[in-house]
């Protein structure tokens, strides 16, 4: 190999001299040699020289040669991309000055070789500052512009490294990135004349540029417009679907409001209008916004449940990310719109289903969705519990969620107390257990629960106690649990002794938290529900719970003991 670099350097044989280097630098052995290594700067010096050359079979060879030296190889790449360097710095003006025609097999070579910077280093934000501080993206974006789509792929993909590795982004930057979707646009009516492997590549980095985007409305409906478009002949259509889902609402901007109404009233595309609603939502923030978009809403749609007549009639999912739609219903739920949803049965425990079947996977959109259903319950539930319809057509759905699920236990909170202010017998008894059952259950220990959750769970039991008190327990045991005093002792007695025994020393504790408001708030609120559980049970006196509720009691008077402020 010596040999052939002297030969190089002094142009013996320039052509078959090149050929033969490229193949010895094919070695990962000999691009990584000492000898190599030594010879960096003379045979840059000696390729520049020779750049000057009108044979560009002689300049595809250098380009080939350079290719190989550079592949994989993070210490010639350093040398390739150091600043101080005059011969690296002249290399770098001709390459950028050849590469001006996309049809020029020169253009597609050097697109190559700059590609050999993005894999298998981890130097990239080091090279990437580099290219851009050349400015050698001024020639990019030209080339990138053109009809040459298919020679060029790789350099998509150059750009968006680009992109990630800068932080410093100038105006030439943003007008090529802004006119990636409209790209896009013309790969699709000329899809067909690339090859499947290739469409996919620019697809995804295209896509991926696009994220670069400024918020702007107009960028907003462009992105919103590549969605449907997208070929279905692509494997990564999801993928690119999703993206472009996700990224919609983060290009919208303030002025965005009217074209999202527009586009959620007339797409058939459930991305687009899954994306459109998270955009509506965010528009509220507090009750101000809330006033102002609610206004909007109803002078859109003409009255204030019309939108969910849209939502719930027009929502067709395919695809459980889109169920993060939900937010712009949660945001703008209030007692009117919670009433309307509750007319849809069908699509309600639908979408519950879709979110439930995916729940292991997709937990955020799990979670998103159970705020809404908290949010629901809240606002609607005095009406579904007085009504005809019942609470079994929806919430035996909601249920199915896991044990451990707080978002689904605060529900079944909010309901148990509903439930019990109009009185045990109004609904079936196999809810009622159920709702018992969760409010008197311990703590998880597989998953850790906030005081607020805790907080919440003594609210529903305050209540649930309260109005126990003004009934009887065999009123209870007779509606929730037919009359079975045993079902009554392992579902209700023993797990409520048990979540007490957990209470107590979390509530005797002596350290610095015992001074937080927190605390005293979980203090006093316990101390209420024991109290409450005392004056329900000191005389009840069934010999069959004797040693139960003797347990009961005394952990109760246990609680109302424990020193704190009030």
């Amino acid at each position: 190999m010596e040999q052939v670099i002297e030969q190089v350097k002094s142009s013996t044989d320039v052509l078959i001299s090149l050929k033969t280097l490229g193949d010895y630098l094919r070695e990962e052995t000999n691009r990584s040699s000492e000898l190599i290594q030594e010879n960096l700067l003379s045979l840059l010096a000696q390729f520049n020289r020779l750049f000057q050359s009108e044979n560009d079979d002689i300049l595809l060879e250098i380009l080939r040669v350079i290719i190989n030296l550079l592949a994989s190889n993070d210490y010639n790449r350093d040398f390739y991309t150091q600043d101080d360097v005059q011969e690296v710095g002249q290399f770098w003006e001709i390459i950028k000055n050849n590469l001006v025609d996309g049809s020029d097999p020169k253009s597609e070579r050097i697109a190559i070789l700059l590609s050999q910077f993005i894999y298998d280093t981890d130097h990239t934000e080091q090279y990437f500052q580099y290219f851009h501080s050349i400015n050698i993206q001024e020639n990019i974006y030209k080339l990138l512009s053109t009809d040459n789509l298919a020679n060029l792929s790789i350099l998509f993909e150059f750009a968006l490294e680009l992109f990630r590795n800068n932080q410093r982004l100038n105006e030439m930057d943003y007008d090529f990135i802004k006119k990636s979707p409209d790209i896009l646009v013309y790969l699709t009516s000329h899809w067909d004349t690339l090859e499947d492997d290739l469409d996919e590549e620019i697809w995804e980095h295209l896509v991926d540029i696009c994220e670069f985007n400024k918020p702007d409305n107009s960028t907003f409906v462009r992105i919103i417009d590549l969605i449907p478009i997208i070929p279905e002949s692509l494997s990564n259509k999801v993928k690119l679907k999703r993206k472009l889902f996700a990224m919609a609402s983060e290009l919208s901007d303030e002025t965005s409001f009217d074209t999202a109404v527009g586009y959620l009233k007339n797409t058939t595309d459930s991305y687009v209008f899954a994306a459109c609603c998270i955009v509506i939502g965010n528009f509220v923030h507090d009750v101000n916004s809330f006033q102002d978009i609610n206004g909007r809403i109803i002078e859109s749609f003409g009255n204030s449940t019309k939108i969910v007549d849209v939502f719930m009639e027009n929502f067709k999912i395919t695809d459980v990310v889109q169920v993060q739609a939900i937010h712009m219903m949660t945001n703008l739920l209030d007692e009117t719109r919670a009433s309307r949803i509750f007319t849809y049965k069908e699509q309600s425990r639908a979408l519950t289903k879709v979110v439930i079947d995916n729940e292991k996977y997709y937990q955020e959109v799990a979670a998103l969705y159970l705020n809404f259903l908290k949010k629901l319950t809240r606002l609607g539930i005095s009406e579904v519990v007085n009504s005809k319809v019942g609470l079994d057509d929806l919430w035996d759905v909601v249920f199915e969620f896991g044990e451990d699920n707080q978002k689904v236990l605060e529900i079944k909170y909010l309901i148990l107390s509903e439930v019990v202010l109009n009185g045990f017998g109004n609904k079936s008894a196999s809810l009622n257990r159920e709702l018992i059952k969760a409010a008197v259950r311990p703590l998880s220990t597989n998953a850790a629960m906030g005081i607020n959750h805790i907080l919440e769970k003594l609210k529903a039991l305050g209540i649930f106690h309260q109005e126990l008190s003004k009934a009887s327990i065999q009123e209870l045991v007779d509606s929730a649990y037919s009359g079975n005093l045993d079902q009554f002792i392992q579902e209700y007695l023993v797990p409520y002794c048990e979540l007490w025994e957990q209470l107590v020393p979390q509530l005797e504790t002596t350290d610095e938290n015992k001074e937080t408001p927190q605390y005293k708030i979980l203090l006093n609120n316990s101390r209420y529900v024991a109290g409450i559980t005392i004056s329900v049970f000191q005389d009840y006196d069934l010999v069959e719970e004797e040693k139960e509720v003797s347990r009961l009691v005394e952990l109760c008077k246990k609680v109302i003991t424990i020193p704190g402020y009030m």
